[in-house]
């Protein structure tokens, strides 16, 4: 229960407050999970320029032009930026991207576009300019889920991605979909999905979702976790009792949903903000849903009060709801490093831990004190894995850390670029 209490602290400090990264001790991973894994990615340039900010820094690409109204940029631009893989044959005249497991194939002076194998009309054909696909930018950030403003020919380009390392882009996913439900077929849980919320933070094992209004003046918070053997209602009705002596405390108690199924609600307020909260539990999991509001009455708002009703430990198999699971058949979550080129099949339950200081290590941790960690370091000039595992201690490839022993992958990170 208390590792719960702390991490929605932090999760909805992040999301009503600064969203300053917590500034863990560079030495070593930080024992707390990253709590702001979502990525902001931003682009701006002026129509008719070749010089592009992507995050702060200056990219020279071709100019970026204005048709027929329409702002067309090089496509390498925003793939780079996104860590998508850009492949053009100048011989058909064609480009090919991947993006997250999606392929996008764009053809010179054809406003039709293929993804993920089906036909998609563009609102302007592409072309090629130099050795450049130039493609309208109105397209790439309908593609790629992103926002996109034109202020008198400043364009920013403006990506949000959930969970970077994960093969599933939940926040594109959510702005793309015509779907009215959401949930995890994974941990079996739905709830209804308003046109105005969208998934502003997922960590890896999908046990932690937070959902922003696109305005902010609501968010929802789905979390689930290990149950801990001594954990009842009554119990977390005392823990909560403890915790909301510096809140104005509403209304709290069990209550019976519409299923059946036993629950524990407290509605509690402070100065800016009501917040109002479910707890469930299964056999061995707890369910923690939240919804915080600026606004002091949500708790009688119908529109605030379906949504919360609409949580359900079911998630149909029939297409109703869109499915935030990347849980392969094989029962595996796949974990990639765009940036460090390596990726892995790791428990589904496993937790991810790093600090986004230390860019070549994670840590996964497990059950029972299980966990496995991972280093990737470029090699020397004359390295192999057999001078590798002989190096003496000290060297990058042995693990001096108190904190967790590790396995160095530096030969292994090789054979992935």
């Amino acid at each position: 229960m208390k590792r719960f209490f702390i991490l929605f602290s932090l999760v909805f400090s992040l999301l009503l407050g600064s969203m300053n990264v917590f500034a863990a001790d560079t030495e070593k991973i930080e024992t707390n999970k990253n709590e702001n894994a979502s990525t902001k990615i931003t682009i701006s340039f002026k129509s008719g320029a070749g010089n592009y900010n992507v995050n702060g820094k200056n990219v020279k690409a071709e100019t970026s032009v204005t048709v027929n109204g329409k702002v067309f940029v090089p496509i390498n631009v925003i793939t780079d930026a996104l860590s998508a893989t850009l492949n053009i044959d100048k011989k058909k005249k064609t480009a090919a991207i991947n993006y997250n497991g999606v392929e996008i194939k764009l053809t010179d002076k054809k406003a039709e576009a293929i993804i993920a194998g089906k036909k998609v009309k563009m609102d302007a054909a592409p072309y090629i300019k130099n050795s450049s696909i130039m493609a309208p930018v109105s397209f790439l950030a309908d593609t790629f889920g992103a926002d996109i403003t034109n202020d008198k020919g400043q364009v920013t380009f403006v990506k949000e991605i959930a969970n970077p390392n994960s093969i599933k882009d939940f926040s594109t996913l959510i702005k793309n979909t015509t779907k009215n439900k959401i949930g995890d077929s994974y941990y079996n849980w739905s709830m209804s999905l308003p046109k105005d919320l969208e998934l502003s933070y997922r960590d890896f094992n999908g046990s932690e979702n937070a959902f922003t209004a696109q305005d902010e003046s609501y968010y929802v918070g789905v979390y689930i976790y290990d149950k801990e053997k001594d954990t009842s209602l009554d119990s977390i009705v005392d823990f909560l009792l403890e915790y909301t002596k510096d809140y104005t405390l509403i209304d709290y108690g069990k209550k019976t949903n519409s299923d059946g199924i036993d629950y524990v609600e407290f509605i509690y307020k402070d100065d800016e903000q009501t917040y109002q909260s479910r707890y469930f539990l299964s056999d061995n999991k707890e369910y923690s849903f939240i919804l915080t509001t600026k606004n002091d009455e949500a708790y009688i708002d119908d529109k605030y009060q379906n949504i919360i009703n609409s949580f359900k430990f079911k998630f149909d198999n029939d297409g109703s709801a869109e499915d935030l699971s990347d849980v392969s058949k094989e029962g595996f979550r796949k974990y990639q490093d765009t940036r460090m080129k390596w990726s892995i099949n790791m428990h589904p339950d496993w937790e991810e831990y790093k600090d986004d200081k230390i860019q070549n290590k994670v840590v996964f941790n497990g059950n029972n004190g299980a966990f496995f960690s991972l280093e990737v370091y470029s090699l020397d000039s004359g390295e192999t894995l057999d001078s590798i595992t002989h190096k003496p201690k000290g060297s990058p490839a042995v693990n001096n850390s108190s904190w967790y022993p590790s396995f160095s992958s530096k030969a292994f990170a090789s054979s992935f670029g």
